[in-house]
């Protein structure tokens, strides 16, 4: 979306996307992600082993649901929560699959981590008063499970003004009706963080480029944009692009939600 106004560089971004489902409900807006690298020999394999690991905690009660993107080799599993302190109640929840699956479950889990060449894990809010939802739609409310995702860094003491540009970039988005949408998500947890997320969406990477280039189109020599462009340079550090596709076939969708 806004790479072709800053210069951004396609490559992977430690957070691929927060739940695009969850960002459109009225839970509330905090997640945890972790990233998983795997084995390209090893991608069937470790689907295979987490779509079994699923249908287990499914069947034991498990009470989170988990969102699952894919990158090339990049797999990001989302669970939303509620507070942070709800972590505990995550945690809880996945020991009592561990204990309830018993060695069929166990095996599983070995397998896929066998499948596995890193991971981590973070903490992320969905920032719903500076995010974009236009009632023409563009988002994954509308089937849209392609992604681009548009990530920025910041210098640290500037807080204040990366909001202000984010209610700036809302705006502009709104006085020129442009009918696409975007979530926007913090990545730093405390006083200040100093990321910012933004994921669009659109059925296919060829949409997403049509839609790109509308949106260049409809900003081209608009004031407002070029001004905040240039505040944007003074603070900040660096961006970066990638995209992703909601795996909608691994994700899961518990029966009882507990968020």
């Amino acid at each position: 979306m806004f790479r072709k106004w800053i210069g951004a560089v396609i490559a992977p971004v430690f957070l691929l996307l927060s739940a695009a489902v969850f960002a459109q409900s009225d839970a509330p807006k905090r997640e945890m992600i972790t990233e998983l690298q795997v084995d390209p020999a090893h991608i069937p394999a470790f689907e295979e082993h987490l779509k079994a690991m699923f249908d287990m905690a499914k069947e034991a009660g498990y009470p989170h649901d988990t969102y699952v993107a894919q990158w090339r080799n990049l797999y990001y599993l989302v669970t939303p929560i509620g507070q942070y302190a709800d972590l505990d109640k995550v945690f809880a929840a996945r020991g009592m699959v561990w204990e309830e699956g018993g060695d069929a479950f166990q095996d599983h889990y070995n397998g896929m981590q066998t499948s596995l060449l890193d991971s981590r894990s973070w903490l992320s809010r969905y920032a719903e008063e500076v995010s974009y939802k236009p009632a023409a739609g563009g988002s994954p409310a509308d089937g849209d499970v392609f992604m681009e995702i548009d990530s920025f860094s910041f210098k640290l003491g500037h807080w204040d003004e990366v909001e202000d540009m984010l209610a700036d970039v809302k705006a502009i988005y709104e006085e020129l009706e442009i009918p696409y949408a975007y979530d926007v998500y913090y990545e730093g947890i405390g006083m200040q963080g100093n990321q910012v997320t933004f994921i669009s969406y659109a059925p296919d990477a060829a949409t997403m480029a049509q839609r790109n280039a509308e949106i260049e189109a409809m900003m081209k020599d608009h004031a407002g944009w070029m001004d905040l462009l240039e505040r944007y340079f003074k603070i900040a550090k660096s961006s970066t692009t990638m995209h992703g596709i909601q795996r909608r076939d691994l994700t899961l969708i518990a029966d009882r939600a507990d968020q």
